[in-house]
Formats: structure tokens, C-alpha cells, sequence
């Protein structure tokens, strides 16, 4: 987990603004906030399962709010870990489906196992590991100073990077075997 205030002290020092006479708090956390969409974008782009997460949730008369950060649906289960499929045909949900309106999920099943993007950031916190902290950093300094091409080439750098520490070390090919 990564701290706002870490960002923004590292951002400062990015940009040489140590002494909070260029640039104010608030124009900072815009732009480690842009760095994060942008960064989840990425994300979404490249499959990662950075920020993928599983919850649980109660659906009480057919319905229940999204959690909070929500981005997109990776897969949807029945407590028993099958597979619930959506469905827009009709407004009448038949068993093992789902349907996703605005900020709602309805389903005809009492408990379901949503897994999905989520957006890590909030005022404090960003929900993804240390190892983002200095492409978030560098790419808010980009921001700041009107450079968001190199701001975009660090952030998608970054996830590319990730998701293959996330799948190990790939063997040398062999040529002659």
C-alpha cells in the first residue's frame, strides 16, 4: 500500500518543489490521481491482476450496490464457485445470471463471489504494491510539468513490467534440444 503523503513528498522532489513554492497539494494530488486512471487503464489494458479483487456480496431483493472504486467485472460465481453469466435479454433474470446497471448488480442467487477491478485510490491511500511508487511519482512530476506523453510511456512501462515479474522468470530458449 502506498501513502498519499509519500507520493506527494516524492513527487516534490521530482519536480525540485521541496520548498511548496511552485506547486500547491492540491495540484500535486490531481496529479497523482491522473497518474492512477491512467495507471488503471493500463491495468485493464494489459489484464493485470494488480488490481483485481474478490468480494463477496448479499443481494437483498434482487439487488445490490457495487463496491466503492468498482471498474469493471472479471468474473461473477454462485457461493459455490460456478460461474454466473450475464444477461441483458429480457428485464427478468433467469437462475445463474446477472446484470450490471449503473452502480447496481442484479442477480436472481441470494450471495455471489464478485471478482473485478477496483480503482485504488482514495484520499489517503493507493491500494497497489511499493513497487509502483516511483512510475506514480515520476509519471505526477510528468503531469505537472505538461509532459503527459512520457507520463503515459512510464505508467504502461510500469504495468508491462509487472505483470511479467508476476508470471516468474521465463527460461532461457533452448536451440538445439
Amino acid at each position: 500500500m502506498i501513502t498519499v503523503a509519500k507520493l506527494l513528498e516524492r513527487t516534490r522532489l521530482l519536480v525540485n518543489d521541496m520548498g511548496k513554492t511552485n506547486y500547491s497539494d492540491y495540484e500535486i494530488t490531481v496529479a497523482i490521481e491522473s497518474s492512477c486512471d491512467v495507471l488503471c487503464e493500463f491495468f485493464k489494458k494489459y489484464a493485470s491482476p494488480e488490481i483485481v479483487r474478490r468480494t463477496l456480496i448479499d443481494i437483498v431483493g434482487g439487488e445490490a450496490t457495487l463496491p466503492e472504486g468498482f471498474l469493471n467485472v472479471v468474473n461473477v460465481e454462485d457461493i459455490n464457485g460456478n460461474q454466473i453469466f450475464s444477461y441483458y435479454e429480457s428485464y427478468d433474470l433467469p437462475d445463474g445470471c446477472y446484470r450490471i446497471e449503473g452502480n447496481k448488480i442484479y442477480s436472481s442467487e441470494d450471495q455471489i463471489n464478485l471478482i473485478y477491478m477496483k480503482k485504488p485510490f482514495n484520499a489517503t491511500n493507493i491500494d497497489i504494491s511499493e513497487g509502483f511508487l516511483i512510475y506514480i511519482a515520476s509519471a505526477s512530476a510528468n503531469f505537472l510539468r505538461g509532459e503527459n506523453d512520457a507520463a503515459y510511456m512510464k505508467l504502461e512501462d510500469a504495468v508491462i513490467k509487472n505483470n511479467m515479474d508476476k508470471r516468474g522468470v521465463i527460461p532461457d530458449p533452448l536451440m538445439w534440444a
